[in-house]
């Protein structure tokens, strides 16, 4: 999830259930004239991957499109942006979503992008 030049957040899950979480404020490090990421690595529980997988295979984002909500030539420099990346053996599918769009989105992807955002937030407020 990204807001262009203002922050984005990285979010890793691997097969082994490891995850890697990356938030970067680039607004503020730009004005402190420092980058400070915010890096968290764990392992997820059994039920949490359990979670994961259950979400990911609902979502469908094998059958979705490449993007959405890129077509109007309003101002994105604020929009937040999703960018999945879905890898199984050597196939990659990139999925690419302007938050702002009007398109439908497959209520499985939505549940799955809810559910990421509570995960990651659980666990970088532990950080701070």
């Amino acid at each position: 999830m990204e807001s262009i030049n203002n922050f984005k957040v990285e979010f890793q899950l691997n097969p082994d259930s490891t995850y890697r979480i990356g938030r970067y404020n680039y607004f503020f490090d730009k004005y402190e004239g420092k980058a400070r990421p915010l890096i968290e690595e764990g392992k997820l529980t059994q039920e949490e991957f359990d979670i994961f997988a259950k979400l990911i295979a609902g979502s469908k984002l094998e059958k979705m499109d490449d993007s959405y909500g890129f077509d109007r030539e309003d101002d994105t420099d604020n929009n937040i942006i999703y960018v999945i990346e879905l890898k199984r053996d050597d196939q990659s599918k990139f999925i690419s979503v302007n938050n702002n769009t009007d398109e439908h989105l497959p209520d499985g992807f939505k549940r799955l992008i809810a559910f990421t955002g509570e995960f990651i937030s659980d666990k970088v407020e532990m950080l701070e």
